[in-house]
């Protein structure tokens, strides 16, 4: 009992390297996965509280037009934790990037809350991100189609939130081609494209 006060009250808390900017990335993050639940809201879609039981918006349906393949719920679920993005702060530092740096990432529409807090780590990193997407979705992903990944960084971009975007964008599914979704699917992806700053690109081009 001796040893275990004594190891009680001499214990000291430590901060981690680069707390700040870690705390600064969660909370930008944070802020910015409400403005994309907003940002749906606006839209009319529906949050489904036995699915996103954190009421989050960050996850879709099951299936949908644009469904690409199966995902698993509890890893979308994690996938909205916004403190995500302080391991990606850890992740940039380990790898050696310092302010000003370009880096390239390439997105899913499969998990929305790990993109946001990637972009978020990015940002206050001062990183410069060079971005390409993979629209379409597995199920509980960014898979309604009038609200894709790119409809959510888009929306993030002009609240002033995130200061970047996509520049490029492909359909996804096989091939990254769209393989294994319906005509129908394929159009709706291609629609998405269109009204947001992304090129498409695609396999052969």
């Amino acid at each position: 009992l001796g040893v275990l006060a004594f190891a009680e009250n001499s214990k000291e808390l430590q901060r981690q390297p680069y707390y700040k900017l870690k705390m600064e990335a969660a909370e930008l993050s944070e802020i910015a996965m409400e403005a994309v639940k907003q940002g749906g809201a606006e839209k009319g879609i529906p949050i489904d509280p036995e699915n996103d039981p954190n009421l989050t918006g960050l996850i879709g349906e099951q299936y949908t037009l644009i469904t690409t393949d199966r995902g698993y719920l509890r890893s979308k679920l994690l996938a909205t934790n916004p403190n995500f993005a302080a391991a990606f702060v850890e992740m940039y530092k380990k790898a050696g990037l310092k302010k000003g740096d370009v880096i390239c990432i390439a997105f899913t529409g499969s998990l929305p809350g790990l993109n946001i807090s990637c972009m978020a780590a990015a940002q206050v990193c001062g990183l410069k991100p060079i971005i390409i997407t993979s629209v379409g979705a597995s199920t509980w992903g960014s898979n309604h189609p009038d609200y894709t990944w790119l409809d959510m960084e888009k929306h993030l971009y002009d609240k002033g939130i995130i200061k970047f975007y996509s520049i490029a964008a492909s359909i996804g599914g096989g091939s990254d081609n769209g393989r294994g979704l319906s005509p129908e699917g394929r159009r709706l992806i291609l629609e998405a494209i269109e009204r947001n700053p992304a090129m498409l690109i695609h396999e052969g081009s």
